[in-house]
C-alpha cells in the first residue's frame, strides 16, 4: 500500500513539475512576440491647448487657436469669428 501511495506522490509531484516548466515556456513564447503597438487617434485638441487658447490673446486667423475655441463652444467660435476658418468644428 505504501508503495502505490508513494508511486502516485512521484507522479503528482513530477505532473506538477511538467505542468510548471511548460507555463513557464509558454510564457517565454508569448513575451517572445513583437507587441503590436496601439495607435490612438488624435481626436481634437487636448484640454491644456483648449484652454491656452481661451487664456491668451491671439490673431483670430490663427487656425490652431480658432480650431481649440471652436472645438469647446458655439458660442466663443462665434465670438473669435473663427466660424469660418477652415477646418474648425462646424457648428448647427
Amino acid at each position: 500500500m505504501s508503495r502505490y501511495a508513494h508511486l502516485l506522490l512521484a507522479l503528482g509531484l513530477l505532473l506538477l513539475i511538467v505542468h510548471a516548466v511548460w507555463s513557464c515556456i509558454l510564457l517565454l513564447i508569448e513575451d517572445a512576440k513583437p507587441k503590436i503597438p496601439v495607435v490612438i487617434e488624435d481626436k481634437g485638441p487636448r484640454i491644456q491647448d483648449i484652454a491656452q487658447s481661451f487664456n491668451t490673446y491671439w490673431n483670430s486667423w490663427d487656425p490652431d487657436h480658432c480650431r481649440n475655441i471652436c472645438t469647446a463652444s458655439k458660442r466663443a467660435c462665434q465670438l473669435w469669428d473663427c466660424a469660418d476658418v477652415p477646418g474648425v468644428k462646424q457648428w448647427d
